[in-house]
């Protein structure tokens, strides 16, 4: 570990903080995703380069800590995006990508966050990405402050909202909220897969047939389309290890939720979910699709709203971006952003425009190489 600036010093990695990493989290009431558990995860699978944990204390306690890491080169897409692939060595990124739900400081205070953000941009980063942000979480303004205060030119840039669940009442009162239609769909749906076969829900939390039912559950969610873009669990090796390193993670602390949604003991839908601080966060899902007439992935979110209103948790959070099968289920969303700050200096303004031309140019070749490929099929 190394001094930072004043008040702020840099480790290497995660082990060496761990415990008081989570004493932290925990009195902080942290979202999981801010855990060293979580962040060595996404580490092993996806990091590249240098990892640079900044951290401040108050006397002998952790008060704040920002995991980011400095790539050691250009990676594939899916380990750093939605970040710039223009980034170069020496870059400061968060330990994110779109795999990671949520982002903020892990601080217990508003100094705390202030004082690493000022240490951030004093290491002088060409580039310093961060995410996902919302207006008023811990450390979006403090980061917006010290950025300016060092000379960065920043710019914030909206993702698609993520769409929650609020918890509240009775789960009659919210069925009746939603589209009739919808939910009449729902019924028949239903009735139609319990005259194919006996329907259950089972709902794992992984202290027994770990191994089993991530093998069952990774073999379901690819869902057909995902597997043809390749954003199944299973599409790739660092993506598939991930999620069993995450899951072992979190049955280790009792949060582990898989859920099944099974006909005759074979699994039709199949949800993977951490449910912690009384929130469910439903991190992946998907569905055989030999049983797709049936809309059994809908099926399952149905019983898992049933189940969190029943347990009396606190919101249940789809997580990600507002797709249209989410907001069949709820209008209500958070915001994210990424927050981007570029040096005032040369090189910052290469980072800048590569940024601004270049993500357009990528996203252009993508549709047309994907337009291209749906038309050989």
């Amino acid at each position: 570990m190394r001094l930072a600036s004043p008040g702020v010093s840099v480790a290497r990695e995660v082990e060496s903080l761990a415990d008081e990493w989570d004493a932290a989290a925990d009195r902080a009431h942290a979202v999981p995703f801010l855990r060293p558990g979580w962040v060595a995860s996404w580490w092993r699978a996806f990091g590249t380069g240098e990892l640079e944990i900044h951290t401040v204390r108050r006397g002998n306690r952790l008060a704040g800590v920002l995991p980011l890491h400095r790539p050691a080169r250009r990676a594939p897409a899916f380990k750093t995006e939605p970040f710039p692939l223009s980034a170069r060595t020496g870059t400061l990124r968060a330990t994110a990508n779109w795999h990671v739900p949520k982002q903020e400081l892990l601080v217990q205070d508003a100094e705390a966050a202030g004082e690493l953000a000022a240490a951030v941009f004093d290491r002088g980063a060409p580039l310093v990405s961060l995410a996902f942000f919302g207006p008023g979480q811990a450390g979006f303004e403090e980061c917006l402050e010290a950025s300016r205060a060092a000379g960065y030119r920043a710019l914030a840039y909206r993702l698609s909202p993520s769409p929650y669940v609020d918890i509240d009442g009775d789960w009659e009162s919210y069925e009746r909220s939603l589209d009739p239609k919808f939910c009449a769909d729902n019924r028949r749906r239903e009735r139609r897969l319990e005259e194919a076969g006996d329907v259950s829900v089972e709902v794992a939390d992984g202290t027994e047939r770990l191994d089993e039912l991530l093998v069952e559950g990774f073999r379901t969610e690819p869902s057909g389309w995902k597997e043809k873009r390749g954003s199944a669990i299973a599409s790739r090796p660092a993506t598939r290890g991930f999620y069993t390193d995450v899951a072992r993670w979190a049955a280790g602390r009792g949060c582990l939720r898989l859920a099944f949604l099974h006909v005759d003991g074979r699994p039709a839908a199949f949800q993977l979910a951490i449910e912690e601080g009384g929130v469910y966060y439903f991190l992946k899902g998907g569905f055989d699709p030999a049983y797709e007439r049936f809309a059994p992935a809908r099926l399952l979110v149905r019983a898992m709203l049933g189940r969190a209103f029943s347990a009396g948790l606190a919101r249940f959070d789809f997580l990600g971006g507002a797709e249209p099968w989410k907001l069949e289920w709820t209008t209500t969303c958070q915001e994210r952003l990424l927050l981007h700050a570029f040096a005032p200096t040369a090189r910052g303004a290469f980072e800048r425009l590569a940024l601004a031309h270049g993500r357009p140019l990528r996203a252009r070749a993508r549709r047309r190489l994907r337009a291209l490929r749906d038309s050989l099929r």
